[in-house]
This record gives structure tokens, sequence and C-alpha cells, in this order.
């Protein structure tokens, strides 16, 4: 097939075979009930400097009486920065193009829950969100929850310790992301992020959100399968997973799939300058956020 030589013709086409970055959600399929061992990213990924931290910079911190454990969150703004230090690499400007309408079509779903508040942390769950197929209910799936503590100052979230999400996108049942062999199935492992924010006075919002640092992992890209349909169309137009299916890179999804990695490459392959702990290549990113208040979502069918 002349796939990519068709994607290097039209970025557009490309664009929408990254979907699947719309990380920085959803898992669907069978899940892995491994460990969420995840590579941890070290170097340039951990650089405060790399963009300011708009939330940190805020003049009047406000009090925020209102913000409470079983307050629910949900991105509805992510955008990258820079990726490995660079702020004007190609694939930027067009993936952040398909993240917002991803975003509106609640088919990228990054949830925070409130667990814990004292007068100076905030405690949250980071959860995928995936929207159930023929509805616009999100519901959540557990497998992918991870914790992070923002020290608080107020409706300041100052920046977190780092902690690994993974992301995903499409529906329940119609997955942008096939990915069978790591921890998290059909998710993009984002490798020691850390994050900032403030939360509106009336808690409907978090707004200056801020990715200070995180990593995606080379080899992590590698295993990683993203369907291949123009921007704004549905997710069932990539199909359901065939496990008969034996592609190249991306056996058991099916032929609407293509390996990440290469279409990457396509936009200008990352230089990799941070590493996993593991001493692999890794690509720093930086990236901004907002996020609305919501319902607290059920717990995806299947899920645990």
């Amino acid at each position: 097939m002349n796939t990519l030589l068709t994607l290097q013709r039209s970025s557009r086409f490309l664009v929408a075979t990254i979907a699947s970055l719309s990380l920085l959600v959803g898992c669907s399929g069978e899940v892995d009930n491994s460990d969420n061992v995840l590579p941890f990213v070290t170097g340039d990924a951990s650089d405060d400097t790399a963009a300011p931290d708009t939330a940190s910079d805020s003049v009047d911190s406000g009090s925020c009486d209102c913000l409470v454990p079983g307050l629910w969150f949900r991105f509805d703004s992510l955008a990258l920065a820079s990726i490995d230090n660079d702020p004007e690499h190609p694939v930027i400007p067009t993936l952040n193009g398909l993240w917002g309408a991803d975003v509106e079509a609640l088919d990228l779903n990054i949830l925070f829950e409130v667990t814990a508040v004292t007068p100076t942390s905030v405690t949250v769950r980071g959860v995928n969100g995936t929207r159930i197929d023929g509805t616009s209910e999100i519901c959540e799936q557990p497998s992918s929850s991870v914790e992070y503590v923002f020290p608080r100052n107020g409706c300041l979230l100052e920046t977190s310790p780092e902690a690994s999400f993974t992301v995903g996108g499409g529906t329940l049942m119609h997955p942008k992301t096939c990915a069978f062999d790591l921890p998290v199935q059909h998710a993009i492992p984002v490798g020691r992020a850390k994050l900032s924010g403030r939360v509106t006075e009336t808690c409907d919002a978090i707004v200056d959100g801020f990715v200070p640092g995180g990593g995606l992992g080379e080899a992590e890209l590698g295993k990683i399968c993203t369907c291949l349909v123009l921007p704004g169309a549905d997710a069932s137009e990539c199909g359901v997973f065939d496990p008969d299916y034996a592609g190249a890179g991306c056996a058991g999804c099916n032929s609407k799939f293509q390996p990440l990695t290469g279409l990457l490459n396509a936009f200008g392959a990352p230089p990799y300058t941070c590493v996993t702990d593991d001493g692999d290549p890794a690509a720093c990113i930086t990236a901004n956020y907002t996020a609305a208040a919501m319902d607290a979502p059920n717990v995806c069918p299947g899920a645990e």
C-alpha cells in the first residue's frame, strides 16, 4: 500500500492518524490487569523553564472554599507548547487543531476527580474517560488512574510532583488507538509528567493549566498504532479490532491502523532529547490545558 506516500502529500490526512495522541484518552477492549508501570522520563522533560508556569505567576490566589472532595473536571482544551524544547515543531499546529476537534466531539477525555483538600494541598485522581457509542455520556476507565498531589495556595494548584498517565482516543467500541503490548492497553503513556493550574473562585473550571514536563518514550510509541481517518470523522470509521489481522506492526488492530512512529516521522522525527529511566530515548513535551467542571461519571461497562 502507498499509505505513507499519500500521507506525506497531505499533512491534513496525516494529522488525523495521529489522533491517538489526543494526550494526552479512553481505553477500550480487553483490560490488562498488570500494574501500571510506565516509562519515566528524566532530563529536559522535567525542566520547568520550558514554558512559564502561569499558575505560579498569578498575583491573587483567591480562596476557593468551594474546592472539596468529589468535584470532577474534564479537560476542555489541550495544546502542545513544545516538543523536545522546540515550540515550532511542524506537527504542533496541526496536531493541536485535531485535539480541539476531538475534545469537542467528546473523543478526547482526560478527567480529574478531587479526592482530598487541605489548606496546603489538593489531591486529584487523573483518569481516562471514554464516550459511550451513540451517546454523549463519558464513562471512566479506572485501570488508567493516577494520583496527583498539587501544593495549594488558595485557588492555585502549584506544580505537582511527577507522575505518569496515559491517553487514548475514540469511543468505547471504536478506539482510535491500538496498543496490545502496553501495560494500559490502547492508550499512549506520558511519562513523568508534572502539572499546574488555577481553579476559578466558583470552582467551575481549571484555567492557566500547564504541563511543564512530560515525555513520550520512543520504544512505547513504536508499540502503538493509530487509526487512519480524516479529521472530524466519526470514531466508528475506525472499525473494531480484528484478532486475525496481521498487518505490519499492528497485529490485532485492523487495516485502518498504522504504526504511530512512522507517521510522526513523516512530519520530521523528534530528536528524542529525553530518556526513560531505562535509558531509552523519549521526546520531551510541554503543554497547556483548561478543564471544566462535570458530573461524576459512571465506570465504563466491563472496566475495573
